[in-house]
């Protein structure tokens, strides 16, 4: 019953695409045909990997996963830190349910990711709702009412759904805490690839020096939902248990499209395709942010836009987002409230102002000015 109850928060995409679908990357934009053709290399090529094969992954990508994460996000490790997992969404369950035991109490941000809190509580844990702000998670509130939490979640590079980053004074404070009570911490780093302006952040991860941090990461923004491939840096004790966890879950992830991906990166087509990408996204994002100050600007006000797939914008009036929600789903938009994202258990400091999570970039153009169109007729009542 716990976890049938849990799994009801995670949320998934029905029907055709859509304005304003959030989490969705821009599928059309993807090189299939690269693709396809690296998958039929390895499919003509059989070998002893077609057997049964490493929990932890297969070794090649992994190794490149290193590089790559060491250039991009300033994280040092080894293959042997890191396993493949079935999505970010296994890794996230994989990791509920062997650093915590039943009744072990563990922060998530609130508003926050839903789907990070069933697999808690699909554990047993206590989730402790903590509030975030501009600065990111209130780290101090979570100290001063659930000092004893075993494990925090976190997503410091852009929080979903308010863009926010996590302040340096905070990330500190977060690793502090945790090294001072044996705490772990899992950084969710779901769209890092996707920032527009100044430099790329740096992880939370580089700068844990106690083994507290797992970060956790996926592929489904960056290639596309469908191919199922997440991953996790683990601290180097932590990793075996992990892969062993891995194994029991579900033996390992499938092989071919590991071998495909590996070879997707050593021949240049996985960074083509992130500049690529983020050029579009950026586009995308540019015409969103327009379209909102010329035609909505009375009526929204956007948060951060620096990274991303999505936008957060707050109501200036006194609008109810289900019933601006309901009604932008009668005329085939969808608007997702910010309260979606809120721990129905909290309290009003971990609850958003009224606003929406409106995704841009897999929305054509001409369809995000329809989906605009809808939305100021809604917020203006006609």
């Amino acid at each position: 019953q716990g976890v049938v109850a849990a799994m009801r928060q995670v949320a998934f995409h029905r029907g055709p695409l859509r304005a304003f679908r959030v989490g969705m990357p821009r599928i059309d934009h993807f090189p299939f045909d690269v693709w396809n053709r690296l998958e039929a290399r390895r499919w003509r090529r059989p070998d002893h990997h077609f057997g049964y094969s490493d929990p932890a992954g297969f070794l090649p990508l992994r190794e490149l996963l290193c590089v790559y994460l060491k250039a991009s996000r300033g994280i040092h490790c080894t293959p042997q830190q890191i396993v493949i997992t079935s999505g970010s969404q296994q890794a996230l369950f994989l990791l509920s349910t062997i650093l915590l035991a039943p009744g072990d109490c563990a922060w998530m941000e609130s508003p926050g990711y839903r789907g990070a809190s069933g697999p808690l509580r699909a554990a047993g844990a206590k989730v402790f709702p903590v509030p975030v702000d501009a600065q990111g998670l209130d780290v101090a509130h979570g100290v001063a009412h659930c000092p004893q939490a075993k494990l925090a979640y976190v997503t410091p590079s852009h929080q979903l759904p308010l863009g926010v980053s996590m302040s340096l004074p905070r990330r500190l404070a977060l690793l502090a805490w945790a090294a001072q009570n044996k705490a772990w911490v899992v950084e969710d780093d779901y769209d890092s690839e996707y920032r527009y302006t100044g430099a790329p952040l740096a992880s939370l991860q580089s700068l844990d020096r106690d083994g507290c941090v797992v970060y956790v990461g996926t592929l489904s923004k960056v290639m596309f939902p469908g191919l199922r491939l997440g991953y996790m840096v683990a601290p180097p004790a932590l990793a075996e248990s992990l892969v062993q966890a891995k194994a029991v879950m579900d033996r390992h992830t499938a092989i071919v499209p590991q071998m495909a991906l590996a070879d997707f990166i050593a021949e240049g087509h996985f960074g083509r395709h992130i500049r690529r990408t983020r050029d579009s996204n950026a586009e995308r994002r540019d015409a969103l942010v327009r379209g909102i100050a010329s035609e909505l600007d009375e009526q929204l006000a956007c948060g951060p836009a620096d990274s991303g797939l999505d936008l957060c914008a707050y109501f200036r009036g006194g609008h109810d987002e289900e019933t601006v929600s309901r009604a932008g789903l009668a005329q085939g938009v969808e608007l997702r409230p910010l309260g979606h994202y809120a721990d129905p258990l909290a309290g009003p400091a971990c609850i958003a102002p009224p606003g929406l999570l409106l995704g841009f970039a897999a929305i054509p153009p001409a369809e995000m000015a329809h989906g605009l169109q809808v939305l100021g007729r809604i917020l203006r009542g006609r």
